[in-house]
C-alpha cells in the first residue's frame, strides 16, 4: 500500500515537472520569436518597439550591450539620428527688448511680457506635490509657488576621492523642505562616487566649477528667481545676473516655445527629472520613476516635455536621470529611485536644487 501511494506520488510529480518544462519551452520560443520580430520586422509596432529598445539601451553604460549585440550598427544610427532633439542656440531671455526681438509677437504677447516682470512672481509659501501616472511610468510633480525658495545645494569640495552626498543629505544639512537631483558628474562605467559635477556649476553669482569651453548648456535661476535655461557661455553667464546654475539639458521650453523633438528624442525609455516655470513664476519639479517594469519603465525626453506643457511650464529643462532621479519632501524620498542604491535614497550626487523653508 505504501509503496503504491509512493509510486503514484512519484508520478504526479514528474508529470507537474514536464508540464513545467513544456510550458517554459513554449514560453522561450515565444519570447525569441518575438525579439527576432522586433529586431528584424519593419511592419509599423516591431519597428516603433525597435526604436524604443534601441534608443533605452544606448543611454545606459552598462546595458548598450541589449542593442549592438543583435542590431547591425547601422540600423542603430538610423534610429538615433531619427529621433533627438534638434540642437538650438536659444536661450531664456532675460531682458523686455531680448525677449521681444527673440520672439513672435503673438508668443511675446502671450509669455514674455509677463515672465520678464519677475515683480508679479508669487511670494506664496505654498508646495503642492501632484502624482504622475501613465500607462508605463509613474512619478510626482511639485509645484512651488515662490521661485526665491528655490536654490542650489552643493557638496562641500568636488573630488574624484569624495564621495557625494545622497539627495536626503543634501537636503537636511541645507535645513530644505523639499529637493531634486540637479546636475550630472563624472561617472566612468556607472560607477562614480558622485564627487565631481559634469560642466558648469554657478552658486551665489560665482562660478565654483568649470570644466567645459564654448558654449555649454545650462539651468538655473536669476537673482529675481527667473529659471535660466539654453545654450550659454561665461560671457553670458556674467551678463545674465545668475545666481545659480548647473550644466544640463536638453531645454525643453524655451520662452514659451517647445524645443523640436524628433522621434521620442533619442534616449528611450528612463528615469527622469525635469524643472520647469510658469509664467507667472511658480516652479515645477518633475521626477519619473523608471527601470522597473512592474512599477514604472519609464518615460521619454518628448513624455517629460508634454508634461511640463501640460502643467504651463514656459520655460524647461531635462536634468540628470537614471539612477540619479530622487525627490526629496518633508524628510523623506517620497519618489522609488532605481538601481543598487535605489532602496537607500539613490545615488551620491554632488549638486541639488533645494526649496528653502
Amino acid at each position: 500500500m505504501y509503496k503504491r501511494k509512493g509510486y503514484v506520488k512519484i508520478n504526479m510529480i514528474k508529470k507537474i515537472l514536464k508540464i513545467i518544462l513544456k510550458f517554459s519551452v513554449s514560453i522561450s520560443i515565444l519570447l525569441c520569436a518575438f525579439m527576432v520580430l522586433v529586431f528584424y520586422c519593419n511592419l509599423g509596432p516591431f519597428n516603433k518597439l525597435r526604436t524604443l529598445w534601441v534608443t533605452t539601451a544606448m543611454t545606459t553604460f552598462k546595458h548598450q550591450w541589449l542593442a549592438t549585440d543583435f542590431i547591425s550598427s547601422t540600423e542603430i544610427n538610423r534610429i538615433l539620428n531619427s529621433n533627438r532633439v534638434v540642437a538650438t542656440n536659444d536661450k531664456t531671455s532675460t531682458g523686455e527688448s531680448a525677449a521681444k526681438n527673440n520672439l513672435s509677437e503673438k508668443s511675446y504677447n502671450t509669455y514674455d511680457n509677463m515672465v520678464v516682470k519677475a515683480s508679479s512672481f508669487s511670494t506664496s509659501d505654498t508646495i503642492s506635490v501632484i502624482n504622475i501616472n501613465e500607462n508605463n511610468y509613474t512619478g510626482k510633480l511639485m509645484i512651488v509657488d515662490n521661485p526665491k525658495r528655490v536654490e542650489l545645494a552643493t557638496i562641500d569640495k568636488f573630488s574624484l576621492n569624495i564621495k557625494g552626498d545622497k539627495l536626503l543629505e543634501l537636503a537636511q544639512n541645507n535645513y530644505a523642505v523639499a529637493a531634486i537631483n540637479a546636475s550630472a558628474f563624472i561617472d566612468p562605467n556607472g560607477t562614480g562616487n558622485g564627487g565631481v559635477p559634469m560642466g558648469i556649476v554657478v552658486k551665489n553669482g560665482k562660478v565654483i566649477y568649470n570644466d567645459t569651453s564654448g558654449a555649454f548648456n545650462i539651468v538655473g535661476f536669476d537673482y529675481s528667481g527667473r529659471l535660466i535655461t539654453g545654450q550659454f557661455t561665461l560671457e553670458d553667464v556674467a551678463k545674465s545676473n545668475i545666481k545659480d546654475a548647473v550644466s544640463f539639458g536638453p531645454a525643453l521650453i524655451i520662452n514659451g516655445k517647445p524645443v523640436t523633438i524628433e522621434g521620442d528624442g533619442g534616449s528611450g525609455l528612463q528615469p527622469r527629472t525635469a524643472i520647469g516655470q510658469t509664467v507667472d513664476g511658480k516652479v515645477l519639479l518633475l521626477e519619473i520613476d523608471g527601470r522597473q517594469p512592474l512599477y514604472s519603465v519609464g518615460d521619454s525626453i518628448k513624455d517629460i516635455q508634454d508634461i511640463m506643457v501640460r502643467y504651463g511650464a514656459i520655460n524647461a529643462s531635462n536634468l540628470d536621470g537614471g539612477s540619479s532621479t530622487a525627490m526629496y519632501y518633508n524628510g523623506e524620498i517620497i519618489n522609488k529611485p532605481c538601481g543598487p542604491l535605489g532602496s537607500t535614497g539613490g545615488r551620491y550626487l554632488p549638486t541639488a536644487f533645494l526649496v528653502t523653508k
